[in-house]
């Protein structure tokens, strides 16, 4: 879920809000959001208009929602309001979190996106959410015994003891299209995300022969802990093709782009034979391979929990919002 902003100032702490609560939701957030039922609220005021001071297309255009009753919880004023950075807004992650939780609760995507005249699932400029914050509708898992779960608009997968690699599925594939997702990963995980991917079959082209029929295989955004040299986040691994990395040796370097124990976002262009990736808003990767374009044009997007040996763990890894609008030109 989008991060509220909170335009007023700095209360004593544990009192009411000296004025009106705006939390901004995007229109991609808006789109994930699924009720099962549509409820009202009195202290909600909904107006469909782009935040003051944000500039079109900043991940930020959608509905402005303002909570007229609303507390601060007395933590805040121990943990102090921190300014952002810019202009006469506060934060309190605190109470960021119970204003985000009100907006959940209330669950207005449905009936707002009536209102605005959307449907629900739809984003502007082609954009699909794949993760709709609360369940994991259309997403499947294939291969090992690790968890995923939904938790506080996060898909959240957990290590298992002596599993191999897990991956959690979409249920639809996609062949030329253009992703994006956050991900926080423990520092002594190895993870990524599959795209394009299938499961071994009898006679599959590109597959290791050694893999057993059923193995996710296919080209994998790399996600990995930054150690003393830095982090290979980004580059695109081979899993269970045989061939190991597909990004080349001499382009494999290293980057100060992950940030470990942080929320990190990944954009990734396919096109044709074509992989870009970014880190972060950096470049990482830009690989052209004809080979795995023949045996993979298409194929779903995988989140890998990597496999672990017994005694160790049990590890962590979270992907948020994740959306993908496919290129048909």
């Amino acid at each position: 879920m989008d991060v509220p902003v909170v335009p007023v100032p700095p209360p004593a702490g544990g009192a009411d809000v000296p004025g009106p609560v705006v939390a901004i939701l995007s229109q991609t957030t808006m789109a994930a959001t699924r009720p099962a039922m549509a409820r009202s609220s009195r202290s909600l005021v909904m107006a469909p208009m782009r935040p003051p001071g944000i500039k079109p297309g900043a991940g930020r255009d959608g509905l402005i929602l303002t909570f007229l009753e609303t507390r601060v919880t007395p933590d805040c004023a121990k943990k102090r309001w921190i300014p952002p950075g810019r202009g006469a807004q506060w934060r309190c992650e605190p109470f960021i979190r119970e204003v985000a939780m009100q907006v959940r609760r209330v669950m207005v995507a449905g009936a707002l996106w009536a209102a605005m005249g959307a449907s629900a699932g739809a984003a502007e400029g082609g954009w699909v959410s794949l993760f709709d914050g609360t369940s994991l509708d259309g997403w499947a898992q294939k291969n090992g015994t690790a968890t995923y779960r939904a938790e506080a608009g996060a898909i959240v997968g957990r290590t298992a003891e002596g599993s191999p690699n897990s991956f959690l599925c979409s249920v639809k594939e996609y062949g030329d299209f253009e992703l994006e997702f956050e991900v926080k990963v423990h520092d002594s995980l190895n993870s990524g995300v599959q795209i394009r991917s299938r499961q071994k079959t009898a006679g599959a082209v590109g597959a290791d022969p050694k893999a057993p029929e059923g193995r996710v295989y296919g080209p994998q955004v790399e996600i990995a802990a930054a150690g003393a040299a830095g982090s290979v986040s980004g580059y695109v691994y081979g899993e269970a093709t045989g061939r190991g990395w597909l990004t080349p040796k001499e382009s494999l370097k290293p980057h100060a782009h992950f940030k470990n124990g942080q929320w990190n976002a990944f954009r990734v262009v396919a096109k044709g034979p074509r992989i870009q990736t970014w880190v972060n808003g950096e470049p990482v990767g830009d690989l052209t391979d004809e080979a795995i374009f023949q045996s993979h044009p298409k194929g779903f997007i995988g989140l890998q929990v990597h496999g672990i040996k017994k005694g160790t763990g049990p590890y962590e890894v979270a992907w948020r919002n994740i959306r993908i609008r496919e290129l048909n030109e």
